[in-house]
């Protein structure tokens, strides 16, 4: 009765059939970095994200998102879905995936990570994907959000193109971001002006983005 009423009672609720439970995709033209040297920490932003193609989308962007959701093997969901007119549940995602995040600083950070050598191995990231939902077969997961983002965690040492840098979205917004932190400070060199390569799979050049930042 509930569920009934929610449905037919309010004018803002509908339902969609979805073959695909990714409802949009977006790319994005650059990275931007923030950062916040008092918690060893940065963030990284995809900025502008421009829409691809979604589920109701026909000619070029239809094929567009067709072939993103064959590439992700996101092509069974096929349930109804509630869409809400003034609610942010519609699952979006990146169009873009990475290959790999290089991290590196203009100066010494320690006596193990000299000027320009990679901080992969003492990087920590988290972000959101939709990838473990997708791969469990649209399965109930432990852990995840009201749209089934998961938050993949772990070093950048650690990163492998199966492993975490597919699906990438937020649940409250169009876009992704990815949270950077470090398990130590510097030791050497207290300012450091970082950067970050973000390497995509689709054989377009490098992202990369620099942010300076000054430890105590």
């Amino acid at each position: 009765m509930v569920a009934f009423c929610l449905l037919g009672c309010d004018p803002t609720v509908k339902t969609a059939f979805l073959r695909s439970y990714v409802m949009y995709y977006y790319d994005v033209e650059k990275i931007k970095l923030v950062g916040w040297a008092d918690q060893k920490a940065m963030r990284i932003l995809f900025t502008n994200p421009l829409p691809v193609g979604n589920y109701q989308s026909t000619g070029n962007e239809k094929k567009a998102y067709d072939a993103l959701c064959v590439k992700h093997n996101d092509m069974t969901y096929n349930r109804d879905f509630i869409i809400w007119d003034n609610g942010p549940h519609e699952t979006k995602c990146l169009a873009v995936d990475f290959v790999s995040i290089d991290f590196v600083s203009d100066a010494d950070f320690d006596d193990e990570h000299l000027a320009g050598s990679s901080l992969s191995d003492i990087i920590r990231f988290d972000t959101y994907s939709l990838k473990p939902y997708i791969e469990s077969g649209y399965k109930p997961i432990a852990d995840v959000n009201y749209d089934y983002f998961s938050i993949v965690e772990g070093l950048l040492s650690e990163l492998a193109p199966n492993n975490l840098l597919t699906l990438l979205g937020h649940p409250y917004y169009n876009g992704a971001e990815i949270e950077l932190s470090f398990i130590r400070e510097p030791t050497l060199e207290k300012t450091h002006t970082f950067t970050v390569t973000m390497t995509p799979d689709d054989g377009r050049e490098p992202f990369t983005a620099s942010i300076e930042m000054t430890f105590d």
